[in-house]
């Protein structure tokens, strides 16, 4: 493959980075205690040393547009679709070194590619 690629990821949706032994941070701890120093700066300014670099080992999504990526060191981050909206955005993903301009973006109940040659598929399809 070459040099390794940068990917981009934006949730929207329910998440958590966490090892077998603990969560590190979640969603959730972005709404406890007052911004900028609540518990999610806090979780991943304390880990930014050891997130930094991660590599990306296996992705996997499910039907529902679930997301896990398994870093090496054991770290997975969970992204959870919990909307049945339409019009919901959950997560999206791309690299515009590989896909210039083109965004695979996950919906409550649909994934739609944003781009030159859109598409939109069921998540079930």
């Amino acid at each position: 493959f070459g040099r390794p690629s940068e990917f981009s990821l934006h949730i929207q949706c329910s998440y958590r980075m966490a090892t077998e032994e603990a969560i590190l941070f979640d969603r959730i701890d972005y709404f406890i205690d007052e911004a900028p120093d609540n518990r999610l700066f806090n979780a991943v300014h304390k880990l930014q040393g050891q997130l930094e670099g991660l590599t990306v080992e296996a992705v996997e999504v499910n039907r529902l547009g679930d997301l896990t990526l398994r870093f090496a060191g054991g770290v997975t981050l969970l992204a959870l679709p919990m909307s049945s909206d339409a019009d919901d955005e959950c997560w999206r993903f791309w690299n515009d070194d590989l896909w210039p301009d083109q965004h695979t973006v996950v919906y409550g109940d649909h994934v739609e590619l944003h781009g030159p040659g859109d598409a939109c598929c069921g998540i079930c399809e």
